[in-house]
């Protein structure tokens, strides 16, 4: 029973509890279903706007409230009114997700899960006369001024806006700039806003909008970060502000004051900016805040930054921008924006790094400050710059270095009050190789290396004065360095005045106190100039080198213009030396006065040349003078100036010595005269030039004797002139003369074209000239031409219409009418146009044409064609194709004499087959020596096709050689085979087989004729005739050599060569004095050659060659030939040698020899020291590699050692013969320069019996001893330097006393050689004509033994006349030398010296003997056994003398051994000799055995 009473009462309490609890819930429920009723919620949020309004004292309205469901808050036109009571924020929309339970329980912290505005506008002004904008004192508002104890009010929410709209407006700023902001289409997403009094916090997602200013407008793509706005401070972290220009990446913070806000946004807002790489910013943006920003160049940008927008320091800046960069550790920007004109702007860094250029600061820099930008900075080009640099508006200073287009400039700068009219500067610059072409415009002064010190203001020439000091170390000059430059001076107001010094070695110059005074309108200059050196060559090419110019100027001139100039110009005490010649001119005066209205220029120098011209004239109008009088005698010339009121008459008398000194290469002979004047008023001219002779460079003019007479209407010009030579080209017993009429020029000349008178061609020609439109006209009266076997007659059925040629000076036409050629019963008919080589048509019309007549023998030479040609030839061409017409016979055609048959050509065409048939055939009796045969297509858009088949058979090929004359002559031989030509017409292929036999030619400048040995087949492809180790000799001695390699052609008229040759033994020079005096001879040489290049441009010949036994070369210091001149004519300025003719045999331009040459002593090489005198050297010795070079302008060139060995003589010439003996081991050396500029160390002796030593030293009897003579010639080989000294065989005392005596006195020790070399004694106060009769003994001696000597190449003898001493009583002595050369191994030199009288036991015979015998294996002297046999009695006392010679004898023997060596191996061991060295030595010794 308990039990169920207890279970009652727990369900019961249940059930109660379960009541409670239901009751709880609905009343709950209830509530939250009142509270969220619209008319509750809006009830709330209306009582909410009241509360703010009460609360912060706000206007805050909304025109109608709206919830929905949710309890969301939708407010309709929402406005804010401001302190002046204007709606400064309306918002069309404004809908907040609310959190209604947070408005009930605290109206200071609101929780808004989202608040989206749509169409918001806001104007935050800054009224007139206040600080704050209304946005920042409403803001202010919410701040708590309660206690901190009592919260303040917080905001908190998502915030959206759509399609806003924000100004921002400053009422006390003028007009135009009062709007700082003005947007539209502002959109905003801005995930988290938060609000704590006047602090807003912000993570901005999303900004944009699009805004405008100073009627501008600008797109804000998109801002995004993280941003706090207080009343002191607006920072955006993580920031991103992409416009559509600009992109900005960092952080950045503005602060300002409480009470300022923005209100001064350039002075009071402190920016701290970080800008991040990759950002980049427009001068279109910057000049939203910079209104003078007047570009829109981009600028990529990286910096940190601190500071006011006008005091703004940046640090480890780097900015970017259209070619510039500059990068800093520190920038200071000041004033840059302000308004105040009392600051001034100004940029500050240090330690700066700038890459640009003018323009491209013009590019990116605003107007403000690029306009003073200095223009000059434009030559520099793209400039590197580091260092420090400040400007500002009065002061712009720079230190540091600069590297540009122009060179390195180092430079500490100062210039101020560079906006005044007289700027003011000075510094210290430092230039490396700075070039002032840009400045200058001009090349002629190059890259400088200075120091200069300036200082001064004004850059206005009425208001400069500057004062500079300047050090130039390097100065180029016309591509010329010059050092050591130094000039101090003044520029001060139109006035300079200066000084200038030159310490280089090839300019030392002084110019003292110079001015140039253009204050005035007439100009003044003065100055003095002391010319110290002056090295010509240096600065000019038209000089010989080692040409030097000394002397004083003297310039005194005023002048406004050029034809109002007086004034002299002296040059005085000028020497001019060249090596060693020297030319003085003691005045060169130029002077120009007037004298009522008429002008007197004179230009005098004694000896050089005197000059005048006088008469009413402007100086600049001479040469417009001479023009318009020269114009008379040219067609259709118009003068375009008429000189009415101006006349002259002038002389020119020229001598050689002006161009001379002015180092011109002119040579002119005395006499020379220009005379004539000239007449404005009526354009008269009058000139006549008179000369013996002129030469310039290549050209040269033999009396010429031209006059001018405008006036005379019959003979405006004639002139005569001897000869006329230009290069090979040579014009002879000229005479022309003509005049102009009716705008017609008619001219009649005669003369005789080329260079041997036996082979000239004679011209008389008469031909008029006139012009009508673009065209020249030419026009032949009838004219003859007489050749050397032949006249012709030009135009010989004279009409006026016909023998014209036509020119445009347009199109560069030339077309022939009617040109006639007759002789006798031969004539030619030619016409056609020209425009191009590969545009032109001609008709040609032979009969009965006699080859000889028609081709001048300058161009064969010594070849000779014969044969009579008929028929007629049609040629039209054009680039794309060849149409040839040909019926041509020429019948007994002959080449130097010998018959080559009927040569037949015929060219048709095929209109079935759409060609020109081609058809060439040479008879000669009967048989067929040349068949060609083929045809010619022309197809559209390609070239002309080739295809022609020649077969010569047993053809002459001689005729070939007229295309190799340059460089071979004498060519001759025979060809058979096959050749087939295809391709096309300008380069063929040629493809076929050649038989040649018996083919020889003559290498001109090496004067050697070669021959093949044998028939050989020459295989052709592709244009290209192979040689297969084909042997050649040459026909003088029949040396041999073999050949291959390629010659190429495309048309046989150039050549392509590429041979190679290898011998054992060839002739390869065979030339002598008379083909070429500066270095002939006979040169035998085994080894390898080759000829490489082209018969039109350049023949290479190298060779690496040993000279064999049997050369003989001979090197002419004394030739004053070079190598583009051998055997030319020598003219003399007293006398012209005209009949005398040039060698043919010369290197022609374009011919380059490289060449190694290893000699020894089985060479000969002859030194001529003075071909007048005869004084030569005769040498054999050792040249290893020794290099010699023929460039192909003709310059020669040698490098190399020859060092002397075996059997050398100096041949020195004073009066008679006397042949010193080289000493072994004496060199030349060439060092690269000319063969005569060898570096010579020759020491040579002379050997002679002197009985009268004793008498000359004054002391006892001494008895006939052996004198040595040493010549020691040294310096070079073109001007030697001989110096002599003399030693003799004797005793110490004598030797001592000898040298004791001659060396303190050279001018005695000179006579002593020269009475030894021709008296055989020495000179003494007792000689009498004894002295003078040995001399002529000597004399006759030489003259005998030389006729011995002409008689057998095995003996020779060699015979001296010895005059006795008076004092000594030793009576005259002949000696005898005989020498036998038995074969090239044994030798026998005997000496046999006899007395003629027996007036002291001195006067013994004596005897002397030495026999060698060579041994060495190769006969090369390397091993020699030796004995011999002399006289003792030298240095004896004549009291202890024998009277029988052979009792005062000495003997002796040994054994010679000699050897080169590169080092000790090669003494030790035994070297084997390679297969070549065993075939040279072979060779060799069949050669000597063939000699012998």
């Amino acid at each position: 029973m308990a039990k169920l009473k207890i279970k009652n009462l727990f369900f019961g309490l249940l059930k109660g509890v379960f009541y409670i609890l239901c009751f709880i819930l609905f009343l709950f429920t209830s509530l939250f279903v009142v509270i969220n009723l619209p008319p509750v919620k809006e009830k709330i949020a209306q009582r909410g706007i009241t509360f703010l309004n009460q609360q912060f004292k706000t206007q805050i309205s909304a025109q109608k409230v709206d919830v929905d469901y949710f309890g969301n808050l939708i407010f309709y036109e929402v406005a804010v009114k401001d302190h002046h009571n204007f709606d400064f924020i309306k918002i069309k929309e404004l809908k907040a997700f609310t959190n209604t339970l947070s408005l009930i329980k605290n109206l200071n912290d609101i929780k808004i899960d989202q608040l989206r505005l749509k169409e918001p506008v806001v104007r935050v002004i800054t009224y007139k006369g206040e600080e704050k904008d209304n946005f920042s004192l409403f803001i202010e508002k919410f701040k708590s001024d309660k206690p901190p104890s009592k919260e303040v009010f917080k905001l908190e929410g998502r915030v959206d806006l759509i399609n806003g709209q924000l100004s921002i407006i400053n009422q006390n700023l003028p007009k135009i700039d009062q709007i700082w902001l003005d947007t539209q289409e502002l959109n905003l997403k801005i995930p988290k806003v938060k609000i704590i009094d006047s602090d807003v916090y912000v993570t901005l997602d999303q900004f944009r909008f699009k805004g405008k200013r100073h009627n501008e407008n600008y797109i804000v793509k998109q801002i995004s970060g993280d941003i706090h706005y207080s009343d002191t401070e607006l920072a955006l972290k993580n920031l991103t502000l992409e416009t559509d220009s600009s992109l900005l990446l960092g952080t950045l913070y503005f602060n300002y004051s409480k009470k300022n806000g923005f209100s001064n946004f350039s002075d009071k807002v402190l920016w701290n900016l970080d800008l991040l790489h990759n950002s980049k910013i427009s001068g279109k943006d910057i000049r939203y805040f910079v209104k003078g920003w007047q570009t829109d160049a981009v600028m990529n940008l990286s910096s940190k930054a601190h500071g006011t927008l006008n005091n703004l320091q940046l640090s480890n800046s780097i900015f970017s921008s259209d070619k510039t960069f500059f990068s800093a550790p520190s920038l200071i920007l000041k004033d840059l924006v302000t308004k105040d004109k009392i600051r001034s702007f100004s940029i500050i860094t240090k330690e700066a790094t700038l890459q640009t250029s003018y323009n491209s600061l013009r590019t990116w820099l605003p107007k403000f400050i690029s306009v003073k930008i200095p223009q000059l900075i434009t030559n520099f080009g793209t400039t590197n710059y580091k260092g420090d640099f400040s400007i500002n508006k009065n002061i712009v200073s720079a230190k540091g270095y600069m590297i540009s287009a122009i060179g390195k400039v180092e430079a500490d700068l100062q210039l101020w009050e560079y906006s005044s009219k007289t700027p003011k500067y000075k510094g210290h610059v430092e230039t490396f190789h700075l070039n002032l072409a840009p400045f200058t415009k001009s090349t002629t002064i190059g890259p400088i290396t200075s120091k200069i010190s300036f200082e001064g203001e004004g850059f206005n020439i009425n208001q400069i004065d500057t004062r500079f000091d300047a050090q130039l170390s390097q100065l180029f000059l016309n591509g010329k360095i010059i050092n050591n430059i130094s000039t101090v001076g003044n520029l001060n107001r139109q006035l300079f005045k200066g000084s200038l010094n030159v310490a280089d070695p090839h300019m030392s110059l002084e110019i003292k106190e110079g001015q140039f005074d253009f204050s005035n309108k007439r100009k003044i200059t003065k100055f003095e100039t002391n010319i110290h050196n002056l090295d010509l060559n240096y600065f000019t090419s038209l000089v010989d080198k080692n040409t030097i110019l000394k002397g004083y100027i003297n310039t005194d001139i005023q002048f406004n213009n050029i034809d109002d100039l007086i004034g002299e110009i002296n040059l005085n005490n000028v020497t001019l030396i060249h090596n060693d010649s020297i030319n003085y001119v003691e005045n060169f005066q130029i002077k120009t006065t007037s004298d009522n209205g008429n002008r007197n220029f004179d230009i005098f120098s004694p000896n050089m040349i005197m000059a005048n011209i006088y008469g009413k004239y402007k100086l600049n109008d001479v040469p417009e003078m001479l023009k318009n009088g020269v114009g008379n005698l040219l067609v259709n010339y118009r003068p375009k100036k008429r000189f009415d009121n101006q006349e002259f008459s002038f002389i020119f008398d020229v001598q050689k010595s002006l161009f001379d000194i002015l180092m011109l290469g002119v040579d002119i002979s005395p006499g020379t005269t220009i005379t004539g004047n000239y007449i404005g008023k009526s354009n008269q001219l009058q000139v006549q030039l008179i000369s013996e002779y002129i030469y310039y460079k290549n050209f040269k003019l033999i009396s010429p004797n031209i006059f001018i007479n405008t006036a005379d209407t019959l003979r405006q010009f004639k002139g005569s002139m001897a000869s006329f030579k230009i290069n090979r080209n040579s014009f002879d017993n000229i005479n022309l003369s003509g005049y102009k009429k009716h705008d017609s020029l008619f001219a009649s000349t005669n003369f005789a074209y080329g260079k041997y008178k036996d082979q000239q061609t004679h011209f008389d020609l008469n031909l008029y000239q006139t012009r009508v439109g673009n065209e020249l006209i030419f026009g032949f009266s009838p004219s003859k031409i007489d050749l050397n076997k032949g006249q012709w007659t030009l135009n010989p059925d004279f009409e006026p219409n016909e023998a014209i040629a036509h020119y445009n000076v347009i199109t560069n036409k030339l077309t022939l009418e009617n040109i006639q050629f007759k002789s006798e019963e031969s004539e030619i008919k030619l016409s056609g146009d020209y425009i191009s080589k590969n545009n032109y048509n001609f008709n040609i019309d032979l009969n009965d044409v006699e080859l000889a007549k028609i081709i001048p023998q300058s161009i064969l030479k010594d070849m000779s064609i014969e044969g009579i040609a008929n028929g007629s030839a049609k040629i039209y061409k054009t680039s794309q194709e060849v149409k040839p017409l040909i019926d041509l016979n020429i019948d007994e055609l002959k080449f130097n004499n010998k018959v080559l048959g009927n040569l037949t050509m015929a060219a048709t065409y095929s209109a079935n087959d759409d060609k020109y048939l081609l058809n060439a055939r040479l008879l000669d009796s009967g048989e067929e020596r040349f068949l060609a045969k083929g045809f010619i297509k022309n197809e559209p858009g390609k070239p002309s096709q080739l295809d022609v088949e020649l077969i010569p058979n047993k053809m002459n090929i001689a005729p070939i050689g007229t295309f190799l004359q340059g460089i071979f002559s004498k060519f001759r031989g025979e060809a058979t085979g096959d050749v087939h030509i295809t391709g096309n017409l300008t380069s063929p292929v040629y493809q076929g087989m050649l038989t040649l036999s018996q083919v020889g030619f003559t290498v001109n400048f090496l004067g050697v004729d070669y021959q093949l040995t044998q028939d050989q087949d020459l295989q052709i492809s592709d244009g290209r005739f192979f040689f297969n180790n084909i042997e050649l000799m040459d026909t003088k001695t029949k040396t041999k050599g073999t050949v291959y390699g390629v010659l190429e052609t495309k048309n046989f008229q150039e050549w392509g060569i590429s041979l190679d040759f290898t011998t054992n033994n060839l002739l390869v020079l065979n030339t002598t004095a008379k083909d070429n005096d500066l270095f002939y001879g006979n040169v035998y040489a085994s080894g390898d050659f080759s000829i490489n290049g082209t018969t039109t441009k350049e023949i290479r010949i190298s060779a690496k060659a040993r000279a064999l036994a049997g050369s003989n070369l001979t090197i002419n210091s004394s030739s004053t030939t070079n190598a583009t001149d051998i055997s030319f004519i020598k003219f003399l300025p007293q006398k012209i040698k005209e009949d005398e003719e040039e060698n043919e045999v010369k290197p022609p331009l374009g011919l380059s020899i490289n060449a190694e040459v290893t000699a020894d002593q089985n060479s000969v090489v002859n030194l001529i020291i003075n071909q007048e005198t005869g004084d030569r050297i005769e040498v054999r010795g050792d040249a290893e590699k020794l290099k010699f070079n023929l460039s192909s302008v003709g310059r020669i060139t040698m490098e190399g050692t020859y060092t002397i060995k075996g059997d050398s003589k100096y041949y020195y010439q004073m009066f008679v013969n006397k042949d010193f003996t080289i000493v072994p081991e004496s060199t030349i050396i060439w060092d690269g320069r000319g063969p005569t500029d060898a570096n010579l160390n020759i020491t040579a002796t002379y050997s002679r019996n002197v009985s009268n030593i004793g008498e000359y030293l004054g002391t006892s009897t001494v008895p006939a001893t052996n004198v040595i003579v040493k010549a020691i010639l040294s310096g070079y080989l073109s001007k030697p330097k001989i110096d002599f000294d003399i030693d003799v065989d004797g005793a110490i005392n004598v030797k001592d006393q000898l040298k004791t005596k001659l060396n303190n006195n050279e001018g005695e020790k000179l006579n002593q050689v020269a009475a030894i070399v021709m008296f055989g004694s020495f000179l003494s106060d007792n000689m009498g004509g004894s002295n003078y009769a040995s001399s002529a003994y000597d004399i006759v001696l030489k003259q005998l033994t030389s006729v011995i000597n002409n008689i057998s190449g095995v003996f020779s003898l060699d015979a001296n006349f010895n005059a006795g001493s008076r004092i000594g009583n030793t009576s005259d002595r002949i000696s005898l030398d005989p020498t036998f050369k038995l074969n090239n191994r044994l030798s026998i030199v005997g000496s046999v010296n006899m007395p003629l009288e027996q007036k002291s036991a001195a006067d013994v015979w004596t005897y002397g003997a030495k026999i060698d015998y060579d041994i060495s294996k190769n006969a090369d002297k390397s091993l020699i056994i030796s004995g011999f046999s002399k006289p003792s009695t030298f240095g004896l006392e004549t009291s202890v003398l024998s009277n029988s010679g052979a009792n005062n004898q000495a003997y002796g023997g040994g054994i010679v051994y000699k050897k080169s060596f590169n080092n000790i191996k090669e003494i030790i061991g035994r070297k084997k000799k390679t297969a070549k060295e065993k075939k040279d030595s072979e060779e060799k010794k069949k050669t000597e055995e063939k000699k012998d």
